[in-house]
């Protein structure tokens, strides 16, 4: 009789195979990198507002309205530059919001909801994000809220690139010091700007109070060109001639006082309303430091007054040591002017360090310097 033989399937002895082999080991993935950043036109696409109702209506705007009445025909427009915080500086402007909305409430309030009491205290609404929590760009004006007519449109932003753009052969003529000489950007038109202090901003003409961020250009060695001045006159400052200068606080936006002439100049053609013309009506040598002074990113509002309280909580929040000095490391490139007309938006490139328009080397920028 032959002897009985066992015999395994395929699969047991792939099984007793496989469990006696060494396991493998996984392949090793590169760490991912992130995503290159989107080109700054992207933004553009979605810059634009949609509208839900043919007329005015507040309560779709937070109870907000409009400083000009939509008239078919007419075109709204706006110069600016825009700039969307880096996530780090984002939390950090959104965290400090928060924490002011929290003190707010408890401050009574007879202008919080448009001029009615409020029980609630001062509403704080941020501009750093939209209602869905999504960041939202930030924009220094360099114009008012103006109006275009249809034929209009293409001969303003005609005239309003050539008015940037042409400036090499231009002198900057914004009254300023030799201290503007230190300067970030004298070896092209691109620049960068610091962030200083938060304020309160009251604008009468919209009802509301607005919480802004003023800026400064970014000076070579200087940790603090308003710390180095000191907000002092000029003639007050050490190792100045009292007798041989005339007294004027130094402007701290050069670059963007050249700017906003460039956009006045093109407004004023139009029959438009000028940004700050308020300064020149000033007059005096303060004239172009008063201007310096304007410019700002507004980061939250309200309807409520900005009264003494109010102020309190915020410098409670704002200029506590660490978030003064936290808020004070915050950079703003620019690199480029927004024109926004109806819902399309137009860039105009500044012009790259030490290059001339035609992309070869040249040290002058548009400012002439």
């Amino acid at each position: 009789m032959s002897p009985l033989v066992s015999y395994s399937s395929d699969s047991d002895s792939d099984h007793e195979t496989r469990s006696m082999s060494p396991p493998k080991k996984k392949a090793k993935t590169a760490p991912s990198s992130p995503p290159p950043p989107l080109p700054a036109s992207f933004h553009d696409l979605y810059a634009g507002t949609v509208r839900t109702a043919p007329c005015d209506d507040p309560s779709l705007h937070q109870g907000r309205t409009r400083q000009i009445p939509h008239i078919p025909g007419n075109w709204p427009t706006h110069v600016y530059v825009e700039w969307h915080p880096p996530r780090e500086v984002h939390e950090l402007l959104s965290g400090l919001v928060k924490k002011l909305r929290e003190k707010a409430r408890g401050i009574p309030s007879s202008s919080g909801t448009g001029g009615k009491g409020n029980d609630q205290g001062v509403e704080v609404t941020t501009l750093l994000e939209s209602e869905l929590s999504t960041p939202l760009p930030l924009h220094i004006s360099l114009s008012r809220p103006i109006v275009l007519k249809e034929w209009e449109r293409e001969q303003f932003l005609k005239e309003l690139k050539e008015e940037i753009e042409k400036g090499a052969s231009a002198a900057l003529k914004c009254s300023s010091t030799t201290s503007d000489s230190k300067v970030n950007g004298n070896d092209g038109a691109a620049f960068k700007l610091r962030c200083t202090r938060v304020e309160w901003h009251r604008t009468y003409e919209s009802g509301r109070s607005f919480l802004v961020l003023r800026v400064e250009s970014l000076r070579v060695g200087s940790g603090s060109s308003s710390e180095d001045n000191g907000g002092v006159l000029e003639s007050e400052r050490p190792g100045v001639n009292r007798e041989s200068t005339v007294e004027r606080k130094v402007n701290h936006n050069p670059q963007l006082t050249e700017l906003l002439r460039r956009c006045n100049s093109v407004a004023e053609r139009f029959n438009q309303p000028q940004l700050y013309k308020w300064t020149e009506e000033n007059g005096g040598n303060n004239g172009s430091w008063e201007v310096g002074e304007a410019f700002h990113l507004s980061i939250a509002w309200t309807f409520a007054e900005p009264t003494d309280e109010l102020v309190r909580v915020t410098k409670d929040v704002f200029e506590a040591p660490e978030a003064k000095e936290n808020i004070r490391r915050v950079i703003v490139p620019v690199d480029r002017v927004k024109v926004k007309i109806g819902n399309v938006v137009n860039n105009v490139a500044l012009r790259q360090p030490g290059l001339k328009a035609d992309g070869k080397k040249d040290g002058k920028n548009i400012f002439g310097i």
